[in-house]
């Protein structure tokens, strides 16, 4: 009869040190992709400053004059967002390096 207590401990053990290494496998993975979309944010700002912005603007602007279906608070942020998000590069693009 003891060895049903020793046979459950050693199995909770083995099941915590699995969990532990694949929660560390599991943030590594993690690590690794954060460092590839910074990689590749990186590469493409380098490349817009290669572009000139009012080919990117005329670009997005026509995507913007298709109203979003909907007149809810949603849509109405969404419009809002991409307008931001249309003239973020025309702002950071002008001498601002990192």
């Amino acid at each position: 009869m003891d060895f049903f207590p020793a046979f459950l401990g050693g199995l909770m053990t083995v099941i915590g040190y699995g969990l532990l290494l694949a929660s560390a496998y599991k943030l590594f993975q993690i690590a690794t992709t954060l460092g590839e979309i910074k990689e590749l944010l990186k590469g493409q700002r380098r490349n817009e400053s290669l572009v000139p912005a009012t080919a990117a603007a005329t670009a997005v602007t026509a995507d913007l004059s298709d109203p979003l279906p909907g007149d809810d608070d949603a849509s109405e942020y969404a419009k809002n967002l991409l307008r931001a998000v249309n003239t973020e590069p025309q702002r950071t693009g002008s001498g601002h390096s990192d």
